[in-house]
């Protein structure tokens, strides 16, 4: 029809593009060890990318791409010497149309801060081949940086990378060395705004549970250490592991005073929760000192019957036996201080209520500043409940057994 102004219709109903592209990704993160002198931790990360262009609902060879990732990394943190030191692992896959291209190789970087953090520098080392349809391509690069910051507003920053590249699909090519240094220097300028508008003066404040903050870092950082001063948590000050952990997370809080509000509220919260969490132990300390006690006093009443009858059988035949026998005298020692340890530990844990374990009285106090921190290291370790509790049952038969002796 030549009256028709739209000679593009039949064009347009024939074209039906669409871009395909799908994404997944894997992060693993996890903490090896976070002590005072040394942190150590390992991550995995892999990703997939698929693309695709399809027409009039078909893929045409050649129109579609897959990029595939994988990298892993290790850190080492040496916190009282601000030192951190990192390996890792990067690996490539990639399918791009009809063409291949794989790159592998390792990174190895350090970084320390100098100065009281004003002075960070670093120093990265990395090694890759990559192999396509065209060749091998290697490349090593070389690179080392540092920053200073003077009086706040100043900042001077230094960078040198050295690149050195081969490959083995260009004939008479003696390869790339390349050499990149940058120097620079920033100034924070403290300009009065344009406008002024009167503000509330707005403070940094957090609450955590009960508690509520609100101040300059510096004057905030005593007040969280001050809570694990209060009575509630003054057991769990004597556990070796606790108090040694809690010691390191302070230290962080008063190292991030210098850093965002954001970095500091979490380093505070860090050490908060550490101390709530724990505060709990004593909870389950408690707990499982007064079964341990149940169970013994349950095992000490059956064991009773055999114990008095195994005594008083044999001191009945050493009393009638006409003629002494050494050996049966000796066995009665031996029987009539078991029979005595038994009787008073009966005794003892016939009158015992949560309360005096939870009140911590005597000779529970003793037993507990003796025992908890090997409990403490018992439950970090993975040790399950019911070990734990058959530990102190043994080890509250011990106390009772040496105290009676000890009596007599």
């Amino acid at each position: 029809n030549i009256n028709d102004d739209s000679l593009l219709d039949n064009n347009l109903d024939t074209l039906d593009y669409k871009q395909l592209s799908q994404t997944a990704m894997l992060g693993i993160n996890y903490v090896i060890s976070q002590k005072e002198n040394l942190q150590q931790n390992i991550n995995f990360n892999y990703n997939v990318n698929d693309v695709a262009n399809e027409q009039n609902g078909v893929v045409r060879i050649g129109d579609a791409s897959i990029f595939h990732n994988f990298n892993t990394a290790y850190t080492m943190g040496f916190p009282k010497q601000q030192l951190n030191v990192t390996g890792a692992l990067n690996a490539t896959l990639n399918t791009i149309g009809r063409e291949d291209a794989t790159t592998f190789g390792p990174t190895l970087s350090v970084n320390k801060s100098f100065l009281k953090n004003t002075l960070n520098t670093g120093l990265s080392s990395s090694y890759n081949t990559t192999d396509n349809t065209s060749g091998k391509t290697s490349m090593i690069n070389i690179r080392a940086n540092a920053g200073y910051r003077l009086l706040e507003r100043h900042n001077i920053n230094l960078s040198l990378i050295q690149l050195f590249r081969n490959n083995d699909y260009q004939e008479n090519a003696s390869g790339l060395s390349e050499f990149t240094a940058t120097l620079g220097y920033n100034y924070s300028f403290n300009l009065p705004p344009k406008f002024k508008r009167e503000k509330k003066d707005k403070r940094f404040n957090f609450t955590y549970r009960e508690y509520y903050f609100e101040g300059a870092h510096d004057s905030i950082s005593p007040q969280v250490s001050a809570v694990s001063k209060e009575e509630k948590f003054s057991a769990i000050l004597n556990i070796k592991g606790i108090k040694s952990n809690l010691k390191f997370l302070e230290g962080i809080i008063y190292q991030t005073e210098d850093d965002s509000d954001k970095r500091y509220k979490e380093a505070a919260m860090d050490y908060l929760k550490y101390l709530y969490d724990h505060k709990d132990f004593l909870d389950t300390y408690n707990e499982l000192a007064f079964k341990g006690l149940k169970k013994l006093y349950e095992e000490a009443v059956e064991m009773n019957y055999v114990v008095e009858k195994e005594y008083f059988a044999l001191q009945a035949k050493v009393n009638s036996a006409k003629t002494k026998n050494a050996k049966d005298i000796t066995e009665l020692k031996v029987r009539e201080k078991r029979y005595v340890a038994h009787t008073y530990m009966m005794e003892q844990l016939h009158t015992i209520h949560f309360d005096n374990i939870l009140n911590a009285d005597p000779p529970f106090k003793e037993f507990k500043d003796k025992h908890i921190s090997k409990v403490f290291t018992m439950l970090e370790n993975g040790k399950s409940r019911e070990d734990i509790q058959t530990y102190l049952e043994i080890q509250f038969a011990d106390m009772y057994h040496k105290k009676a002796l000890k009596g007599q």
